[in-house]
Order: C-alpha cells, then sequence, then structure tokens
C-alpha cells in the first residue's frame, strides 16, 4: 500500500505538468525601459541614467540587457552593462513574478587611503565583473503597451583587472522601471 501511494504521488504532479499546453504571448516580444528610481533619486552612490532592453521568448522567460550611466563624479559605479535573464515564476496576461540572473562589467571607483591623515585618499578607478540574482514583478497594459517594472536584488563582484576579489564589493539592482512594448 505504501508503494502504490508513493508512485501516486510521484506520478500525479507529472501528469498534471504535461497536461498543461502552452500559452501564447498575447503581446509584443521587444520592450524598452527607463528606470525612474536611478534617474530621480538624489542618491549619489547610485544616480544616474538607466536603460533597459528585454525580448520575451514565451511566457515563461525573457532575456535582455542594461546599461547605466552614473551623472555625478561621486557616482562609484560610473558605467555599467549588465545581460540578465528572467525565469518567470508566475506568467498571466497582465502581471508577471520573476527569478532574475544577472552578469556584468563594471567601471567605477574606490577610495584609497594614500597617507597617515584621514585626508590623504585617492581615487583609484577599476573595472569589475560580476554575477547576481534578483526577485521582481511586472505589470503589463497590453492595448497601448505600457510596463511597469520593481525588482530587487544585489550582484557580487567576482573579477577585476588583477584577480580574484571574491565577497569584496557587491552592486545594488534595484528599479522601478517604466517601458514600452513594440
Amino acid at each position: 500500500m505504501k508503494k502504490l501511494l508513493l508512485l501516486i504521488i510521484l506520478f500525479v504532479p507529472v501528469y498534471q505538468v504535461n497536461a498543461q499546453t502552452p500559452e501564447q504571448l498575447s503581446f509584443k516580444r521587444h520592450e524598452i525601459k527607463l528606470d525612474a528610481y536611478y534617474l530621480i533619486s538624489g542618491i549619489a552612490n547610485v544616480s544616474g541614467l538607466k536603460i533597459e532592453y528585454e525580448y520575451w521568448f514565451d511566457n515563461w522567460g525573457s532575456a535582455g540587457l542594461m546599461g547605466f550611466y552614473g551623472f555625478w563624479k561621486q557616482t562609484k559605479i560610473q558605467r555599467q552593462a549588465l545581460g540578465f535573464y528572467r525565469f518567470h515564476l508566475r506568467s498571466k496576461p497582465k502581471s508577471v513574478f520573476y527569478i532574475e540572473g544577472n552578469f556584468g562589467v563594471s567601471y567605477g571607483f574606490d577610495i584609497k587611503k594614500v597617507g597617515p591623515s584621514i585626508f590623504d585618499l585617492e581615487q583609484v578607478y577599476r573595472t569589475r565583473f560580476g554575477l547576481g540574482a534578483a526577485l521582481g514583478w511586472k505589470f503589463i497594459i497590453p492595448q497601448p503597451g505600457i510596463t511597469v517594472d520593481i525588482y530587487v536584488g544585489r550582484g557580487r563582484f567576482i573579477i577585476r583587472e588583477s584577480g580574484f576579489e571574491l565577497g569584496k564589493r557587491n552592486y545594488p539592482r534595484l528599479g522601478i522601471c517604466v517601458g514600452k512594448l513594440f
């Protein structure tokens, strides 16, 4: 009896997954977004212009590119390019919840102490490569093709020009984006 119950528990979910038919996208596959959070935040470490492009493969996945340019000289991350893949956990016609994996390259500076005084500081510019993850939610208005995307996450820089630097620096993955489907 226990073996029969175990077989039923194992095969019923598989049968349910195979019984589902794939849904087709009811909107366009290309999307371009502007991040309002980075644009108006005023936080010196992240203030800048961020533009994203996303391509939808189907209802369960999409990939894209992001470019960031820091406005102020005090912005620690001056420029950043990021590639990402989003796996949609819940995909309904107007709402998507997703997990994102990303990789990127960043150009910015660190502050290095060069003397005994606290005022003996120097900016050292570095190029870094990193990996990260994020969680997000997207709301879609299909008729005009407008999207609102909210996500939060974090990435770790793992490689810089002089070698590995595991766990020393990270980059934020925050956004409130407004986009257009085309």
